[in-house]
């Protein structure tokens, strides 16, 4: 396979940003591990400056699927040495991507939702000077080793899978009245005409469309 090359930066950071040190980001507040990611503005919200161009280059570029991260103050409080990191499913990974994986990250247990399944955690280290700049090219230059792979993580559903986890999860009969593409679109999923499935949001699709294009 191929190393793929990254796309333009996410969003329009202001470049004084980008100098912040580590010690002025404060960390994202709520529970962010093991979130879904259903578009690019859920890594604006779940995920802190620093690390927000290397997650969105491992989810939508690389095709991995980052689970958990942390670039902030807390990352050095107390001690002069501390890390910044990103947590990978190791489930999904290309042969090629997890013998990257095996080099550059540490295999782990997950957490959480995912404490049975492997992981790999992804570390740069840092200290109270680092800036949210240095965080992201050193994060970004670990990345890079990383090949571009088919993003798997990425859930698809035909109609039946729909109906059968409403009707079990919900305990609600009434799902499996519905029957037809737009009864599903009104409830917020997306559908893949050519390929007769259908998406948990219009960014997931895109990923899938725009692998498969390159792929022909």
């Amino acid at each position: 396979m191929e190393k793929y090359e990254r796309e333009p930066l996410l969003g329009n950071v202001e470049k004084n940003e980008k100098e912040k040190t580590l010690s002025e980001i404060n960390p994202i507040e709520g529970e962010s591990a093991n979130q879904m990611l259903y578009s690019e503005s859920d890594i604006e919200k779940y995920v802190e400056l620093p690390l927000r161009e290397p997650v969105r280059v491992l989810n939508a570029e690389k095709g991995i699927r980052t689970i958990d991260c942390s670039a902030n103050r807390k990352n050095i409080e107390g001690r002069e040495h501390g890390e910044a990191y990103i947590v990978i499913e190791a489930e999904g990974l290309f042969e090629d991507n997890r013998a990257v994986a095996e080099t550059i990250g540490k295999l782990d247990k997950g957490f959480g939702t995912r404490k049975n399944k492997e992981v790999f955690w992804i570390s740069v280290e840092v200290t109270k000077e680092t800036t949210v700049k240095d965080v992201e090219e050193k994060m970004l230059e670990k990345i890079n080793n990383f090949y571009k792979q088919e993003p798997s993580w990425v859930p698809r559903h035909t109609m039946e899978d729909l109906q059968k986890h409403y009707k079990t999860e919900e305990d609600n009969p009434e799902w499996e009245k519905y029957n037809t593409r737009e009864e599903w679109e009104e409830e917020g999923y997306v559908f893949d005409e050519e390929n007769q499935e259908f998406y948990d949001s219009l960014w997931h699709k895109k990923l899938m469309d725009k692998w498969r294009k390159e792929e022909r």
